[in-house]
């Protein structure tokens, strides 16, 4: 796969026409608004600045309003293309989008990808053209959205213990973590640890170091999604996992990205643990999209 800058011809892409640098941050509160569906592709506008090498915006037909479209895609070594989609309802019907979906060549549907959280609504859309019409096998998993408000988490309080004065709470090294992430985020695959490494030198990370080696972290990727916690059997149940979520959110706080997972529908400890740290929960379901392109 070319893993050059995502950078294609505006008349190759139509309808969809990609975004100047300068154009970039005009969508803030247009995504503003839509909060808090639309958060990954809020915080990937925040965030765009770090990755100019392989990060692109487009809107449909290069329009910046209300009712416009928003997609931004992260060139990857291990998921092929990253989409992440802010849409309005109102601005097409479900055959217009469908179509445009189908026929627009920004949508690489026959390479691997990833699309990031989708309301329920835009799923079934994506469903539509990725299955039925392009004959994918793709992943659809249902989760729910998890955040806290940027003025919250600026305010976050993290007591490390103190009777263990071996343990640190900092952010990852690149070294040790891609090392430790690479080797427990179940989705990890080849070049996931080009990807890690990326992800770790430029965003903001949460982890627990004992004795100079992490025992739990978590990371945040491209589009503003904490993601990959995970904490080593022997130092379960300890406060580590909080203590690490702790440190990144507030780290994104601080540059005014909004902290914010995606929890698996099924998984009842991730719901309990982002509700004990006192983020908010979105009501409707949304979907991130996995497409490896495996054949039977």
């Amino acid at each position: 796969m070319d893993l050059k800058p995502l950078q294609m011809d505006a008349y190759e892409i139509k309808p969809f026409v990609q975004l100047g640098n300068a154009e970039v941050p005009k969508l803030l509160p247009i995504l503003q608004k839509r909060l808090p569906y639309s958060v990954f592709a809020y915080n990937a506008v925040l965030m765009y600045p770090r990755f100019l090498d392989r990060m692109s915006f487009y809107t449909l037909h290069g329009e910046i309003d209300e009712t416009t479209w928003i997609v931004s895609v992260v060139v990857a070594e291990d998921f092929g293309l990253d989409y992440t989609i802010s849409a309005s309802q109102e601005r097409l019907s479900r055959d217009e989008a469908i179509q445009i979906l189908s026929d627009c060549p920004l949508f690489k549907w026959h390479e691997p990808h990833f699309i990031s959280q989708l309301e329920e609504w835009l799923t079934s859309i994506i469903f539509e053209v990725s299955v039925n019409k392009k004959g994918n096998v793709a992943e659809f998993h249902p989760c729910k959205i998890f955040w806290m408000d940027v003025e919250d988490a600026e305010k976050i309080e993290i007591l490390s213990p103190e009777d263990d004065p071996s343990l640190r709470i900092q952010r990852l090294d690149v070294d040790k973590g891609v090392t430790f992430m690479t080797s427990t985020w179940k989705f990890a695959k080849p070049g996931t640890a080009m990807v890690m490494a990326r992800n770790i030198s430029r965003n903001e990370s949460g982890a627990v170091y004992i004795d100079g080696e992490p025992v739990c972290a978590a990371m945040t990727m491209p589009f503003g999604m904490v993601s990959a916690l995970y904490t080593l059997p022997n130092h379960r149940q300890k406060g580590y996992a909080n203590l690490a979520m702790k440190f990144v959110f507030k780290e994104l706080a601080k540059n005014g990205i909004i902290p914010a997972s995606g929890v698996d529908m099924r998984n009842a400890g991730s719901f309990a643990f982002h509700q004990k740290l006192g983020c908010k929960m979105t009501q409707g379901i949304v979907h991130y999209v996995i497409c490896h392109q495996d054949e039977f």
